[in-house]
C-alpha cells in the first residue's frame, strides 16, 4: 500500500492533548491511491515517547463501499493505477474482457459440437477411435503452431494491432469449424485438425502480441504486475463464464437454429469488441505504417506556410492522432511503388562493383545505402547503424518516392538538401510528442553489411571514424603509405578526419606526412574546403600552417572561402 505523509496544521477533529514534554508533532497520513482519496486520513500525535493513533482515525473502513472498490482495484488493476499504466489501458481491458466472455460462451457451444462429432452419445463409436482423433487433432495443432511461429515470428512486433486482431479472427474460424464438424461425418478428423491449427495460431499470435502490449502498458517497469493482473482478469471472466455458461447452454440448446443464432451473434460481438480494443491503442513506437504517416504529415506541414494550419498539423502529429488514423487491415497507399524494403540483401540491389562504388561514394557519411530497383526502394544497412540511422533512411526513402512522382526526370536525386533541412526538425518533433525512437519497428529483413578493404591493411577511415587514435598511430607506423591512399568513396584519411572535426586525428595524419592539398577523386575538394564548410577554426589554422592553399578550386571551381560562405 502506497502511503504519503504530510505535515499539517491543527486538525479540526478531536485528538488527545499533547503531553507537556512533547515537541508538538502531529502526523496526518493519507492513502495516495485515487480510490482512497475521500477516506478519512489517519492522524497520529506524540505523547511522551509514544506515537498514538487518534480515536477518530481508528475506525474500520473495510466494509464501506470505497473499501470494497479499493479491494477490487487491488485485485484486478496494477498497483498505482492509473498513474502506473498508459492512458489506453482501461479502454483496452474493457473491450478485451468483453471479447473474452464471448469467446468462452462460444467455446461452450463449440465443445458440444466437438463431442458430438467424435461420437459422444453414439453406441457405435469406440473410445479408441475418439482417442486417435484427439491425438491427431493435438498433433496437427502443435505442428501448425511451430510452422506459424517460424515464418511469422519476426513480424509480430512490427504490427501488434494487426496480429492481435488476426489472433482473434483465426480463433473465430477455428470455433466455426468445430461447430460445422458434425455436419461432415466423413471429414470430422480433417475438420477438427484444421480447427486445431487455427486455434494454435491464435495462441501463438495472442501470446506474442500480449507480451508487446504488456510492455506498452507498463509505465513504471511493472510489466510483471500488469501481466499478473491480466491473468486475474482472465480468471474472473472464465469463472463468470463457467457459472453463466451452464444456464446459457441450456437456454439456447432448444433447437439448432437457436444455437447457431447465439453463436453468430456472439461472433459478431467478439469481432466488434476486438476491433475496438486494438483501435483504442496508442502505441508510441514507430513501425512502418505509423512512420509513413509521420513522414507524410511532417512533409505536408513543412511545405505549408500558413501558421494556423501548421499548428493544426503539428497537433495531428501526436501519438494519439497517428494511432487513430493508422489503418489496421492494410498499409497506407504509397505513391508509385507499394514497397519500401528496409534491410535488403546486397545481391538483390547491386550487381556490379561500379554500382557499389557509386553507392558508397554517395552515402559515404551514412550508415546505410539506398537505391531503386524496379520501382522498389531498397535500403541496406551497415552493421553500425543505429535506430536514428534507420529513421533517417526511412525518411529519405519516402522523399525518394515523392521525387519519383515528379515530372522532372532529375528530381529523384534532388532529395538530399530537403533531407538535411527537415530530418533534424522531425527528430525534434518526435521527441516533443514523446515518440520512442530508441527502437524502431520498420525492418522487413535482418540483413546488415560490414565494409572493409579487400587487402589485409587496416581501414584508415574506419579507425578515424571510431576516434581510435592509438590504433590509428599503429596503423600509420606499420603502413606509412596509407596516409596518401584513397578509400572507395574517393577521399583520403585526412579528408575524413577533417569532415568529422577530429583535430587529434588531423594532427596525427599531418605528422605522418598527409598532403593538405590532396584533392578528392570525385569532387576535387581539399581538406581545407571541408574545414571551411564545418567552420572549425583550429583545423583551418592547422591546415594553413602545413601549407594548405586558399586558391585551390574544386570541381565546381569554388575556393575554400566560397565553401565557407555557402555553409553560412
Amino acid at each position: 500500500m502506497e502511503l504519503t505523509k504530510r505535515k499539517v496544521g491543527p486538525s479540526p477533529s478531536s485528538s488527545p492533548p499533547l503531553s507537556p514534554g512533547s515537541k508538538g508533532i502531529r502526523v496526518t497520513e493519507f492513502d495516495s491511491r485515487p480510490v482512497c482519496m475521500n477516506e478519512i486520513p489517519r492522524r497520529y500525535v506524540q505523547q511522551g515517547v509514544q506515537l498514538l493513533l487518534t480515536r477518530d482515525s481508528d475506525a474500520r473502513r473495510c466494509w464501506t463501499l470505497s473499501g470494497f472498490t479499493r479491494e477490487l482495484q487491488e485485485m484486478f488493476l496494477p498497483v498505482g493505477y492509473p498513474d502506473s499504466v498508459s492512458e489506453d489501458y482501461l479502454s483496452f481491458q474493457f473491450w478485451d474482457t468483453l471479447q473474452a466472455m464471448c469467446s468462452y460462451l462460444r467455446g461452450v457451444l463449440a465443445t458440444q459440437s466437438v463431442l458430438q462429432s467424435v461420437g459422444v452419445g453414439d453406441d457405435k463409436a469406440t473410445p479408441l477411435a475418439a482417442a486417435l482423433q484427439w491425438v491427431l487433432r493435438d498433433g496437427s495443432g502443435m505442428i501448425g503452431g511451430l510452422t506459424f511461429a517460424y515464418f511469422v515470428g519476426p513480424k509480430f512486433d512490427i504490427n501488434v494491432k494487426r496480429w492481435r486482431l488476426f489472433a482473434d479472427v483465426i480463433n473465430d474460424v477455428g470455433l466455426t469449424l468445430d461447430m460445422v464438424a458434425p455436419y461432415f461425418p466423413t471429414l470430422v478428423t480433417e475438420v477438427l485438425c484444421v480447427s486445431s491449427i487455427c486455434k494454435t495460431m491464435c495462441g501463438v499470435a495472442a501470446g506474442a502480441t500480449r507480451s508487446s502490449l504488456m510492455t506498452h502498458f507498463a509505465k513504471r517497469d511493472n510489466m510483471a504486475d500488469c501481466a499478473a493482473k491480466e491473468g486475474s482478469q482472465e480468471t474472473a471472466v472464465k469463472l463468470f463464464g463457467l457459472l453463466f455458461g451452464m444456464y446459457f447452454a441450456n437456454a439456447v440448446n432448444s433447437s439448432p437454429f437457436a444455437v447457431w443464432f447465439a453463436f453468430l451473434l456472439l461472433t459478431l460481438v467478439h469481432v466488434y469488441a476486438n476491433y475496438n480494443a486494438v483501435a483504442c491503442l496508442c502505441i508510441p513506437t514507430i513501425n512502418r505504417t505509423r512512420g509513413l504517416l509521420l513522414v507524410q504529415r511532417f512533409l505536408a506541414c513543412n511545405y505549408n506556410h500558413n501558421k494556423e494550419q501548421v499548428a493544426h498539423q503539428l497537433g495531428n502529429y501526436s501519438i494519439r492522432s497517428i494511432n487513430q488514423n493508422e489503418p489496421i487491415f492494410k498499409d497506407p497507399k504509397v505513391p508509385v511503388t507499394t514497397h519500401v524494403i528496409m534491410g535488403s540483401e546486397l545481391r538483390q540491389t547491386v550487381w556490379t562493383s561500379t554500382d557499389l562504388d557509386q553507392l558508397l561514394r554517395v552515402y559515404e557519411d551514412e550508415a546505410y545505402l539506398l537505391t531503386i530497383v524496379h520501382n522498389h526502394v531498397h535500403v541496406m544497412f551497415r552493421d553500425e547503424a543505429t535506430p536514428k540511422d534507420e529513421l533517417r533512411a526511412f525518411f529519405q526513402a519516402i522523399l525518394v518516392l515523392q521525387a519519383l512522382t515528379s515530372a522532372s526526370p532529375t528530381s529523384a536525386i534532388e532529395h538530399q538538401p530537403l533531407l538535411e533541412s527537415t530530418h533534424g526538425k522531425m527528430n525534434d518533433q518526435c521527441a516533443i510528442k514523446s515518440w520512442l525512437v530508441a527502437f524502431l519497428l520498420i525492418f522487413q529483413s535482418l540483413h546488415t553489411m560490414a565494409l572493409s578493404p579487400a587487402s589485409s591493411m587496416p581501414d584508415l577511415c574506419l579507425l578515424i571514424k571510431q576516434r581510435d587514435i592509438a590504433r590509428l598511430r599503429l596503423a600509420l607506423e606499420t603502413y606509412p603509405t596509407l596516409v596518401h591512399q584513397y578509400r572507395w568513396s574517393g577521399v583520403t584519411g585526412l579528408h575524413r578526419a577533417v569532415s568529422i572535426g577530429d583535430i587529434k586525428a588531423v594532427a596525427l595524419l599531418l605528422e605522418f606526412g598527409a598532403d593538405v592539398n590532396q584533392r578528392s577523386i570525385w569532387g576535387w575538394y581539399t581538406p581545407l574546403h571541408l574545414a571551411c564548410k564545418s567552420g572549425c577554426e583550429e583545423i583551418i589554422w592547422l591546415l594553413l600552417q602545413n601549407g594548405a592553399k586558399w586558391e585551390t578550386l574544386d570541381k565546381a571551381k569554388r575556393t575554400p572561402l566560397q565553401w565557407a560562405i555557402c555553409a553560412e
